[in-house]
């Protein structure tokens, strides 16, 4: 590991791990400090016109920050921070190094101020508005993000590995030849996305039990995560004549590149973290789509737009060949 990396990711465990955890204890803090001066049910939700119209026991307040406060900086921040031990850094994590302590610096600061504000009401129906809370938070996020984008290092760094060649694949005119395997996310990436489940769920059986509506939304979102778990969980990758198809266990989500739209078939290695941010359909700052469900090598399809399909998967270098072989094959297609 290079020095540069070690001060990538000293910088990063600053901005991603250390910031926010703090914030988030000084903000269930000052919330803790004034509990007994705040009315024993607090607004909670502003509607449009800015007159609160959700409310909850005082308590939930700083149970809720501290929820998502320390469940966002252990499921982001600590997870990449780890997996980058091997010396593997991009754009990327620097990209969740900034993100990451301005999201939770810039919501607690709005939670925190909304709830202080209410200090001496007797009623939380009288709550001021939130605008100003709102413009706090989001002038923190802001100054947070460019501070820790600004601060840490601007540096691209992969450990020594193989180079990948792929299989070389020869088909006969006429032959009819089909590669088909199925890509598993792996157990640690599947333990994040149940991670984020589990603690929506618990915020929601909070809410449900201190009689706020906010619940129907985190249960909502619970519900949505369980599918893109189901969905995301395991998928079938077939080269064939008909071009590549990756297609998850439900049907859907699922691509389908024709022969004729490829410039390109490679093997790539993949750190999830670093590359993509993390496990399932990701989107790397790099523009390449991803179906990432563990980390090591892919098969990757450049379109002729430019644009390309990164997948995890077992036997990437035959995929690979034969995805040249096939195009080799096609006239209408380049390599």
């Amino acid at each position: 590991m290079t020095a540069t990396v070690r001060t990538a990711r000293r910088r990063f465990l600053l901005w991603a791990v250390i910031v926010p955890l703090a914030a988030t204890l000084i903000g269930v803090a000052v919330q803790l400090a004034v509990i007994s001066a705040v009315p024993a049910t607090v607004a909670m939700h502003w509607g449009a016109d800015g007159s609160p119209d959700g409310f909850a026991p005082s308590w939930v307040s700083p149970a809720l920050t501290a929820g998502l406060g320390v469940g966002l900086t252990l499921l982001l921040g600590v997870i990449a921070w780890w997996g980058s031990r091997d010396g593997s850094w991009g754009p990327t994590l620097r990209f969740l190094g900034a993100l990451l302590p301005a999201t939770v610096v810039g919501v607690v600061a709005m939670v925190t101020l909304t709830y202080t504000r209410q200090q001496g009401l007797t009623d939380a129906h009288d709550s001021p508005g939130v605008g100003i809370p709102l413009l706090v938070g989001a002038g923190l996020a802001v100054v947070v993000g460019v501070a820790a984008w600004m601060t840490q290092p601007d540096v691209v760094s992969r450990p020594a590995a193989d180079v990948v060649t792929p299989a070389r694949v020869v088909v006969t005119p006429g032959e009819q030849v089909t590669w088909v395997r199925s890509a598993t996310m792996h157990p640690s990436g599947l333990a994040l996305l149940c991670g984020a489940t589990a603690l929506l769920a618990g915020l929601a059986v909070a809410f449900w039990f201190a009689g706020s509506p906010v619940w129907i939304m985190l249960a909502g979102l619970t519900v949505l995560f369980a599918l893109l778990i189901a969905s995301m969980g395991v998928f079938r990758v077939r080269v064939s004549r008909a071009g590549i198809a990756v297609t998850s266990l439900l049907g859907v989500p699922r691509w389908r590149i024709p022969l004729a739209q490829v410039v390109g078939a490679q093997v790539v290695e993949v750190n999830p973290m670093t590359d993509f941010g993390g496990w399932g359909i990701r989107l790397g700052i790099d523009g390449r789509l991803g179906v990432v469900l563990r980390r090591g090598r892919a098969l990757q399809i450049t379109r002729r737009t430019g644009r390309a399909l990164v997948v995890t998967v077992d036997d990437a270098e035959t995929a690979a060949g034969l995805v040249r072989a096939l195009c080799d094959r096609a006239p209408s297609s380049a390599q």
